[in-house]
């Protein structure tokens, strides 16, 4: 008797899936597209709501990379569908889940990214292979309002001729009432950490302690925005408005 019920149950679901798929592809592109954020703009978009793809993506005029999409079938029966998108980048991939989709708010609960910081992608001699973790993270009315999670700097270098700094590990949480952005170093050779706090009123906080790697000298202008702190230690202590 459990048999046939869960067989009736597995046929009614499989006839209840059927259905809306073919609601889903009917639906036109155009649809999901009116449904973005003003400030998120695609470039010649393909396929349907169910998958599809654009040559570009634009975030407040920013080009953000190639973009393809694809809903994921379960979510349906919990009344939320949930997308899954991968943005192809000259400088890596990144990967999301985006739960929720409308004009004024996108909604992402995993963000992961594999990207290769160099010149070409920041305006400074810096190199570095960032894995990027993000937990969560909410677009609300063409702004980010909260995001938590954290990226990892492999093989980290700057300077011309590039001076290596190891490896460092950056955690992010950031709600409407403050940022937070806490920079440690992964070697215990020569420990670093810095913290940034950013408040609505436009208020900073910036404070660290870090040790040079053996070689490496602060630059003048450096050396007076901190303090000794012990042998071959400096302390930074900053604070104001941005």
């Amino acid at each position: 008797m459990w048999s046939r019920g869960w067989a009736k149950a597995a046929v009614g679901l499989a006839v209840v899936l059927i259905g809306v798929w073919g609601i889903i592809e009917a639906i036109p592109l155009s649809t999901l597209i009116n449904a973005l954020p003003p400030t998120i703009t695609l470039s010649q978009p393909t396929g349907s709501v169910w998958s599809g793809e654009a040559a570009q993506c634009n975030v407040s005029g920013i080009d953000v990379g190639q973009l393809s999409w694809s809903l994921e079938p379960l979510s349906l029966l919990v009344a939320e569908p949930a997308f899954r998108v991968v943005l192809t980048r000259p400088d890596g991939v990144v990967r999301a889940e985006i739960v929720r989709v409308n004009d004024q708010r996108i909604d992402v609960n995993q963000l992961t990214a594999s990207l290769t910081l160099s010149p070409t992608s920041v305006p400074v001699p810096v190199h570095a292979q960032v894995d990027v973790n993000i937990s969560s993270l909410e677009w609300l009315d063409g702004a980010l309002a909260r995001v938590s999670g954290e990226a990892h700097l492999r093989q980290l270098t700057a300077g011309d001729p590039p001076v290596g700094l190891g490896d460092y590990t950056l955690q992010m949480e950031s709600t409407a009432q403050s940022t937070r952005l806490v920079l440690s170093s992964d070697q215990s050779s020569h420990p670093a950490q810095l913290e940034l706090s950013l408040l609505p009123s436009h208020d900073y906080q910036l404070t660290g302690l870090f040790t040079l790697p053996p070689g490496v000298t602060l630059p003048a202008m450096a050396q007076a925005l901190v303090r000794p702190d012990g042998p071959g230690r400096w302390r930074l202590e900053l604070s104001g408005r941005y």
